[in-house]
Parts: structure tokens; sequence; C-alpha cells
């Protein structure tokens, strides 16, 4: 299929109060990513707790900023 987007990446950051749907959500975006040939990388935070508690687990942020490096 040609696409504009082919070749461009698509991103895909999300974090959940628990694990549920996550795996559903990352798995159809990367469909969407083979289907339009464009590139995937996810960041995936499973049980990040209630609003504004994520970026105060162990190593998140880190993992955070490796990722924008990645993706940059």
């Amino acid at each position: 299929m040609e696409t504009p987007l082919r070749g461009k990446p698509l991103v895909l950051i999300a974090s959940a109060f628990e694990e549920d749907g996550l795996d559903l959500l990352e798995k159809t975006f990367a469909m969407l990513a083979e289907y339009t040939d464009m590139p995937f990388s996810a960041l995936i935070v499973p049980g990040a707790g209630e609003s504004g508690k994520v970026g105060k687990r162990p190593g998140i942020r880190d993992k955070a900023i490796a990722f924008g490096q990645q993706i940059a």
C-alpha cells in the first residue's frame, strides 16, 4: 500500500493503572505500523498507579529518557 506515512516512525507511549488492555493497545498499534510499513516503537508502563504517580516509580524516568533518545 502506498501511503505518505510509509517509513515514518509510529511511536506509542502508554501507561495504565492496571495491565488490562495495554497488550491489546500495543498489538493494535503494531498491526497498524505493519500495514502502513512504519517502524514501530513502544514504551508501555503497566501498573502505573493513579494519575501523576507514574513518575515516582523507580526507573521509569530513566526508561522514558532513554526511549526518547532512541526515537529522536
